[in-house]
């Protein structure tokens, strides 16, 4: 999900939206920089690319659905909650880089192959 608007071949796609990214399978589970990406495509939007009074009047169906089937906040989350989120994830990694305590030992391994 895109955190923030970006624009793809002279396109604004806001924030909210679904991106596809392409890749080489061979590095499926695995972390992987941007470079390592082959090409990213617009899925969809997402009931986030509104804000929360406009939802129901704009994805009518697709908002009841989730609210029938129990999905947390599907009325009330704001994208910038997200934001916020990734944002003291990004710092935390930060923090410990600078400490000398992230354990980058694990970038580029896949999933069964991890030092855990």
């Amino acid at each position: 999900m895109l955190l923030q608007d970006v624009v793809i071949n002279g396109v604004r796609i806001p924030s909210g939206s679904l991106m596809g990214v392409q890749y080489d399978p061979a590095k499926e589970g695995r972390v992987m920089s941007i470079e390592d990406c082959e090409g990213f495509s617009f899925l969809r939007f997402t009931t986030l690319v509104v804000s929360p009074k406009e939802r129901l009047k704009t994805f009518g169906a697709h908002l009841l659905f989730q609210e029938e089937n129990g999905f947390p906040g599907h009325d009330k989350v704001r994208m910038s909650e997200f934001v916020e989120r990734a944002q003291k994830v990004v710092d935390e990694y930060a923090i410990r880089w600078h400490r000398g305590d992230l354990d980058v030992s694990n970038i580029g391994k896949r999933a069964d192959e991890l030092d855990v």
